[in-house]
């Protein structure tokens, strides 16, 4: 199979709302982002793999892993808004004409999956993204976004492709219906891409708070794909002991209510530290915000 004008693109931004620095957090000993870059080399693909981020950080993750990094705008409110930036910068001529749009916080997603994606877009001029099964305890959860789709089949098996209705964080479609967790990868065909940047964000979207239905309400056909496999995002722990490679000095006279002083950590997160804290000590850090806690026990 030939993927010749595809690429694979993903948005990682230092400046998470969740938890700032997440993609540089090391698992394994290493960055988060650069186990979501090595499972899209995996897919075996063989087409340009795009990091779209906000930091040379992660331009150097990137470079690392022989892939590509891209500087986009800080500002930008969504992944597809950055990733469409990288692309415009990477490809100006638009000899790409296809995107597989992966997460930097899912390094889980399969090989068969983003095949998957691939094949549909590749004869389709559409959005394409999959759905898994949800599970009791995910139905009322407002984190799960769940899908209403229309499938030819009305007992849709695992692999069939439907028609996406609506994405909500409520349990839809009312009843004793399957209920389908949506999953945040998507196939773009490039000139879908670039018609929805250019829509204002909808009521709808706004309401939900999901791009999804920007969309949607637009007229744009989603396609949707039916998997049986759930990639798993990593979830830390409330907090994480690191090590302070660099900082500065104690100076005489300082105390515990000094102004704090910055510090690097051992994977080159920055942070502020008390005064106290000194070059080679390990540190409690709270991972919601990456903020001091406590020396490490």
């Amino acid at each position: 199979m030939s993927y010749k004008n595809f690429a694979i693109l993903i948005p990682s931004r230092i400046g998470s709302t969740r938890l700032k620095n997440k993609a540089l957090i090391e698992i394994d000993k290493k960055p988060l982002i650069e186990h979501v870059i090595r499972g899209a080399i995996k897919s075996n693909l063989n087409v340009p793999i795009i990091v779209a981020t906000d930091t040379k950080d992660i331009v150097n993750v990137a470079e690392r892993c022989g892939q590509i990094g891209i500087l986009t705008n800080k500002d930008h409110k969504s992944g597809s808004d950055r990733i469409f930036e990288a692309l415009e910068k990477f490809d100006p001529q638009k000899k790409i004409k296809k995107i597989i749009h992966l997460q930097g916080d899912l390094p889980s997603v399969s090989k068969k999956l983003i095949v998957s994606l691939a094949e549909i877009i590749k004869s389709n001029k559409c959005i394409a993204t999959p759905v898994v099964q949800a599970d009791k305890n995910e139905i009322l959860d407002e984190n799960i976004v769940k899908c209403a789709a229309s499938f030819k089949n009305p007992k849709p098996k695992i692999g069939e492709i439907g028609n996406a209705l609506y994405f909500s964080r409520c349990p839809i479609p009312w009843g004793d219906s399957i209920k389908w967790h949506h999953l945040g990868i998507y196939g773009w065909d490039r000139s879908i891409l670039e018609k929805y940047i250019k829509l204002r964000p909808s009521n709808l979207e706004i309401s939900e708070k999901l791009e999804q239905l920007r969309a949607l309400e637009a007229g744009i056909n989603i396609k949707i794909l039916i998997t049986n496999e759930k990639p798993i995002g990593i979830q830390f722990p409330k907090t994480l002991i690191f090590e302070i490679k660099e900082t500065e000095a104690v100076v005489k006279g300082q105390t515990a209510a000094s102004s704090n002083k910055p510090a690097i950590l051992e994977n080159g997160i920055r942070i502020m530290v008390p005064p106290f804290i000194q070059q080679g000590e390990k540190v409690e850090i709270n991972t919601e915000d990456l903020s001091y806690s406590k020396r490490a026990e």
